[in-house]
């Protein structure tokens, strides 16, 4: 590629092709949104991410870790984006299972979110009054899913 700017001493000045192409490197989190733009990236140099870790908020059912970007870095050879990915781990809770009075029966840790819990206890009991015999008949919520501490 040859310019013509009658400074050279056959009148040309040569500029190198790699001297005027330079690359966009994005990095862009799970959803898309904007984390960081590179401009002026030379061909062949690896591209480097300068700010701070991605994250991804939880939500009921998991937690999420940054487990690096996709695609997988290599040195720039065009615009290129990189998006953020992530492991995501099922959280667990703690159910708690209480009699009539307040008394704690039993307690279940690290129940994963969607499972359905089981009372493994004995069965609960309130003492007979002079006027009433009490019977367990269930539970004050219905035993469903976990989706967070009950």
């Amino acid at each position: 590629m040859t310019f013509h700017d009658g400074t050279g001493a056959d009148g040309y000045f040569f500029i190198g092709v790699n001297d005027l192409v330079t690359y966009t490197v994005t990095w862009v989190n799970w959803d898309g949104s904007m984390l960081e733009t590179d401009t002026g990236v030379t061909p062949g140099s690896y591209p480097e991410y300068n700010g701070a870790e991605p994250v991804r908020a939880s939500t009921a059912q998991y937690t999420y870790t940054f487990a690096g970007w996709a695609p997988e870095l290599a040195p720039v050879t065009n615009d290129v984006t990189y998006t953020a990915t992530f492991t995501e781990t099922t959280r667990s809770y703690t159910v708690i299972w209480k009699n009539w009075n307040g008394d704690v029966l039993e307690t279940d840790e690290n129940v994963l979110y969607g499972t359905t819990p089981t009372y493994d206890g004995e069965t609960p009991a309130k003492e007979s009054s002079e006027q009433y015999y009490y019977t367990f008949s269930g539970w004050t919520t219905e035993n469903t899913s976990v989706s967070g501490n009950a």
